[in-house]
């Protein structure tokens, strides 16, 4: 197929091409193919940012087509929404990260099927706002400890019983870092409280104290039922033995919504994490390198199409070997940054460098180094994203650019880069779809960005939602259990009350 007229390059010129990718091409550089050889010309703040484009918008994602929140997922669809697609601190256009992907029903009638990956802060409202109740977000991948990825699982676990999740919450991450703490003292004896060697910093653990941090709140809402009938335990099906699994507080039920289950993943290696043979979906694991050891990115395979995202991750080579290889991906999601400088005269809200000698020129290159030195620890900025990109063979159907802080302005420079270690095989995805097996795709996510992914094509549309949409109400499948606690007013003191009645108001509410 040829490409669309609305699909391009985006009309930048030759001398563009040309140069090379701003600041942080790292070691992925030195490995010393063509690509990373031609890229040593890099661009300085001033030959790419700031641009002539809009900072206060993203025209891109306002063009797209809509897709309505309650249209079902196709047979034979893949649908990726980006619930938060933001880099910390938040804002109000980009929540922090989560992406749901849901599938439809597949060949020989398997069942749809739908998987949460990462819940940042912020991004409930957004599951609320598509239309997706509790019990869909009862399978939740994280893909590391840090709180832009997990902080609304509190909110996922704490409100799910409350509504339609019935059934315990399952979370997947990763084991215990097994990072030497460097204010461990030999010469006393190791304590887990005091003077602890390694801390106990896995899923499992993590899983267990948020347990204990919300009884409060699990207790005050269970006098409502938070549990039915006949429910049995499905990752004894999805889950491979040899991998950790535990009910992190005895006490619960089984059954029970406030029962939470976290299984934990050996993040030194590529492994399965999910496999369900009634629905034809698999995740898998790989290690990425990101802060601290235990980051990982996952695949999601599903009727031949294949996603994978790595979420945070500096450049390496285990995401550019788990899109290689056979037939490719169809979607590689990753993490993008501007350059350190672009980011914070953006952040500053300054057009240009600040004069030398001045304070603002000191609080700019304190800033900055601040900004490389958590590069360095932990992100890839645009110029390493577009080489680690082109190492990847066959290319990826679509690439999209995540955790990363849209507007006009960021993407115009970003594109440089992409395009200086790409040249021309890559094109900028617009309102019309991909077709059929083309490949060499881009885009940048945005929240409530929706891709729609078949063997026919892949194509991104903008969420039609109404910011004010009540919260789904879907009924709990199953006969309910009866509540732990008998009565409503069972665990407070109703003494000091102002009781519906004659001279007070009305017991109808009205």
């Amino acid at each position: 197929m040829g490409k669309s007229s609305e699909n391009g390059r985006g009309g930048l010129g030759r001398r563009t091409l040309l140069k090379g990718a701003g600041l942080a091409l790292g070691g992925i550089a030195a490995a010393g193919s063509d690509v990373a050889r031609a890229a040593q010309q890099c661009l300085g703040v001033g030959d790419c940012y700031p641009t002539a484009e809009r900072r206060d918008r993203y025209s891109l994602f306002e063009r797209l087509d809509t897709i309505s929140p309650f249209r079902p997922v196709a047979p034979g669809e893949m649908r990726i929404t980006f619930m938060g697609s933001g880099f910390p601190p938040a804002r109000p256009a980009q929540e922090m990260m989560s992406v749901f992907v849901q599938v439809g029903e597949g060949p020989g009638g398997t069942k749809p099927d739908q998987v949460v990956l990462d819940c940042g802060s912020g991004v409930a409202g957004n599951y609320t706002a598509m239309n997706v109740g509790f019990a869909r977000m009862d399978k939740v991948f994280v893909n590391h400890l840090h709180g832009d990825h997990m902080s609304d699982l509190t909110t996922f676990y704490c409100f799910g019983p409350a509504t339609d999740r019935k059934k315990p919450l399952y979370v997947w991450g990763s084991k215990a870092s097994g990072v030497e703490n460097p204010w461990f003292d030999p010469g006393r004896p190791e304590d887990p409280a005091t003077n602890p060697r390694f801390y106990e910093d896995g899923t499992i653990e993590f899983c267990r104290n948020l347990r204990k941090a919300c009884r409060w709140h699990t207790e005050s809402f269970s006098f409502l039922s938070t549990a039915v009938e006949g429910w049995q335990d499905e990752t004894l099906k999805w889950v491979p033995a040899s991998i950790p699994r535990e009910k992190v507080d005895p006490g619960d039920p089984d059954g029970d919504g406030f029962a939470l289950y976290a299984i934990e993943l050996d993040w030194e290696v590529p492994g399965v994490a999910y496999d369900n043979a009634e629905t034809g979906m698999r995740v898998t694991h790989f290690p990425v390198v990101h802060a601290r050891k235990g980051s990982m990115g996952f695949k999601v395979e599903w009727n031949g199409l294949r996603m994978i995202y790595t979420s945070d991750t500096r450049p390496e080579t285990m995401c550019v070997e788990q899109a290689s290889g056979g037939e490719g991906v169809d979607v590689f999601i990753h993490e993008m940054v501007p350059p350190a400088d672009a980011t914070v005269l953006r952040s500053l809200r300054l057009r240009q460098v600040p004069e030398e000698g001045t304070a603002l020129r000191a609080q700019f290159d304190e800033t900055v180094a601040m900004v490389q030195t958590v590069y360095e620890n932990s992100h890839t900025p645009q110029g390493a994203f577009g080489h680690l990109v082109s190492r990847i063979t066959p290319h990826p159907r679509l690439t999209v650019a995540a955790h990363f802080s849209v507007g006009d302005d960021t993407i115009a420079c970003a594109k440089q880069s992409i395009l200086n270690h790409c040249g021309d095989w890559i094109r900028w995805l617009g309102r019309q779809p991909l077709l059929g097996d083309e490949r060499g795709y881009m885009t940048w996510a945005a929240d409530r960005m929706v891709l729609s992914v078949t063997r026919r094509g892949i194509k991104q549309l903008r969420a039609d939602v109404n910011a004010y949409a009540p919260a789904p109400l879907s009924a709990a499948q199953g006969t309910p259990l009866a509540p732990k606690y008998p009565s409503p007013t069972s665990d407070i003191d109703t003494t000091r009350v102002i009781q519906p009645g004659e001279d007070t108001y009305c017991a109808s509410g009205y």
